[in-house]
């Protein structure tokens, strides 16, 4: 599908998303609704959240200039803020009412949750990562009108224990990702499903308690899922205007200017860099 294709698509949708806001809003401000999950920080409510630490950032400066004074009426229109953690069942969202109202109005489910941090403790990035991915699914699943599930995913980022380059290639049915682990079984896994389905029906459940029971086993994909695998996320190439980030997400010591010896990150300004308080004062005296 062409790009005019995917922006007709979104038109009149409601969509959760953990971030992307202002890129959806610029290129498809006729959308429905954006329910964004913002994980709770401190005592402030959703919608400062949502202003302080989202709408507020300098790479929303080009929807401000194109809608004025109406931007803040404009947002509050379109993104409805929640506080919620993809870590926690229901995605963390404790509001009943709120839950079943998406349930029954979300047409796309985006996820970007993740943690990149190269050193982060094993349980949070199992939880963030692995779990999150598997509760956002469990939530899409109970959603009524779900047209897709769009899950972006950094690639090439365990490379630990293989040497040289890594390509991407497409798995068999039966192939595991490490070289030294135990093949998949696929006989196995449906034995061992039918073996439950078998425990299932002789303790006589409802099939509504049989069908959740299932799902738990195994996680059913009743809708087209999207996975994006880019390879590093840094700052904005062209749209909404070249080389915004927020904060320095990557140290790039082998991405060097050719006048400065210095790392390229963005354009305009760098606030801050590591490097010799020694070599700096060279260069400034140079």
């Amino acid at each position: 599908m062409e790009l005019n294709g995917i922006v007709q698509s979104l038109e009149n949708k409601s969509i959760l998303v953990t971030v992307f806001v202002e890129k959806i809003l610029r290129v498809q401000p006729d959308i429905k609704q954006l329910f964004l999950l913002l994980r709770p920080a401190d005592t402030s409510c959703a919608v400062q959240r949502l202003h302080n630490d989202v709408t507020g950032k300098e790479v929303f400066r080009e929807l401000r200039k194109k809608y004025g004074h109406g931007f803040d009426s404009f947002i509050s229109k379109k993104v409805t803020p929640l506080f919620g953690d993809v870590s926690l069942e229901n995605l963390g969202i404790k509001d009943y009412v709120l839950r079943k109202k998406m349930h029954e109005e979300l047409d796309i489910v985006a996820n970007f949750a993740a943690t990149t941090n190269f050193d982060e403790r094993y349980n949070v990035a199992l939880d963030v990562n692995t779990l999150g991915a598997k509760h956002v699914l469990d939530f899409a699943n109970n959603c009524e009108n779900l047209k897709m599930i769009l899950h972006i995913s950094t690639a090439y980022i365990n490379t630990g224990e293989t040497p040289g380059v890594i390509l991407e290639e497409p798995f068999d049915i039966n192939q595991t990702m490490k070289e030294n682990s135990k093949f998949l079984d696929i006989e196995e896994e449906r034995k061992l499903a039918q073996e439950r389905l078998n425990e299932l029906k002789a303790a006589q459940v409802s099939k509504n308690q049989e069908t959740t029971s299932m799902k738990v086993l195994g996680l059913q994909r009743n809708v087209p899922v999207v996975i994006a695998r880019p390879t590093i996320v840094s700052s904005t190439y062209k749209d909404p205007f070249p080389g915004w980030i927020e904060g320095v997400k990557y140290v790039l010591y082998n991405c060097w200017s050719s006048t400065s010896k210095l790392p390229v990150l963005r354009t305009g300004w760098l606030p801050s860099c590591f490097g010799s308080a020694t070599y700096f004062h060279l260069i400034q005296s140079a």
